[in-house]
Formats: C-alpha cells, sequence, structure tokens
C-alpha cells in the first residue's frame, strides 16, 4: 500500500516524533495499520490516515524496515533540497521532515475477512 507522510519532531524531554501517513482510501489505511500494528493508529480526524508518536528506537526500526524515501523540496530554506534526506533530516526543518513516500506490504482486508485472520 503506497502511502504520503510527513514527520513532526518533539524535542520535549526525550526525543520522540508524530508521523501521518495518508493513503488513496479509509480501506487502505486499514490494511496498512493492520500489517503496521502499534503504535499506528487511524488518525481520528481523517480516516485515510494513519498516526503514530514513535520513539528514536521505535522511528530507526520504522525507517530500516520500510525505508521510506523523502521527495526533492523545493523550499528555499532548505538545505540540499531534501535530495537523498532521511525522513528525519533536520536540514528540512527544525519542526518537520519532508514529504515522504513509503510502501506498506499489506493483505487486503476483504482478503483477511474471506481466511479469517486478522479482523
Amino acid at each position: 500500500m503506497k502511502g504520503e507522510g510527513r514527520l513532526a519532531h518533539k524535542f520535549h524531554g526525550t526525543y520522540w516524533c508524530a508521523i501521518v501517513i495518508g493513503f488513496d482510501s479509509a480501506d487502505h489505511a486499514i490494511d496498512a495499520q493492520r500489517a503496521l500494528g502499534d503504535p499506528w493508529k487511524v488518525h481520528p480526524k481523517e480516516p485515510k490516515a494513519l498516526i503514530a508518536a514513535l520513539d528514536s528506537a521505535q522511528l530507526d526500526a520504522f525507517k530500516t524496515k520500510y525505508a521510506p524515501k523523502a521527495r526533492p523540496c523545493k523550499r528555499r530554506d532548505c538545505r540540499h533540497g531534501c535530495v537523498d534526506a532521511a525522513i528525519d533530516n533536520l536540514n528540512h526543518s527544525v519542526d518537520v521532515g519532508p514529504i515522504f513516500d513509503v510502501e506498506i506490504p499489506t493483505t487486503p482486508h476483504e482478503q483477511c475477512a474471506l481466511l479469517g485472520v486478522g479482523t
């Protein structure tokens, strides 16, 4: 399942970040949430999106497992235009990372329902 995401840095005390990933439909978001598991939740205001609060270790695990790719950026104040940037790169901003694309391998919920798993 392809999604478009954005990370927001949180430097209050121990580092953590919030990530939102948007999908084409609410069903796609549900399928991706099933694959990602905790701490990912369907966004309370946007059913086509997932949200999670991740600590440093969880963020590193997400980046290692799913290899999200930052999109090149055209912001004038963004150093290096986010070319080959990590999603948590501070060159884009100290507040948010660059917009990124990610692919989450999923099993469609209809198929899970037929097999009686993950429902």
